[in-house]
């Protein structure tokens, strides 16, 4: 887990629980993290196989 997400869980943890949320908001944000992923494996299958191209905007090129 990426340590500005150990931190925000961290801070997160102790806005809402106090001080027993320095333990508990980097497992909720772990949880989160775990869930996240376990959604996106299961659902590739129904999500459409659509291939992002993002055009490369030159300096002198108008908006």
């Amino acid at each position: 887990m990426h340590d500005l997400f150990v931190l925000f869980g961290t801070l997160g943890g102790i806005s809402m629980f106090g001080l027993l949320g320095i333990m508990l908001g980097p497992i909720v944000a772990a949880l989160f993290i775990t869930i996240w992923e376990i959604y996106g494996d299961a659902f590739t299958s129904y999500l459409p196989n659509v291939e992002v191209v993002l055009k490369k905007r030159r300096d002198d090129e108008p908006e």
